[in-house]
């Protein structure tokens, strides 16, 4: 990353805060899925936050986890892609 011109700090800025959003969102997704574990049958959360856990059995906690693992191993493949 530079920083020696204007565009070149908007750029890593950029990178850095979608770098950021890549790792962060995950680990919001498990947040708001496993804090309204129990209320995830209602209408109210289907409707607000259903895609999150949409065609993955969720009376119990552990499947709830595929989302979060399955974009953590996409960001792996993407850094290992990108580094290696």
């Amino acid at each position: 990353m530079k920083f020696d011109t204007g565009s070149n700090k908007v750029a890593s800025i950029f990178a850095i805060v979608l770098l950021l959003g890549c790792i962060i969102s995950p680990i919001l997704i498990l947040l708001l899925v496993q804090l309204k574990f129990e209320l995830l049958d209602t209408p109210i959360i289907k409707q607000r936050m259903g895609s999150l856990y949409e065609q993955i059995r969720y009376d119990n906690r552990p499947s709830l986890w595929h989302n979060v693992l399955f974009l953590f191993r996409r960001f792996l493949f993407a850094v290992v892609c990108v580094f290696c």
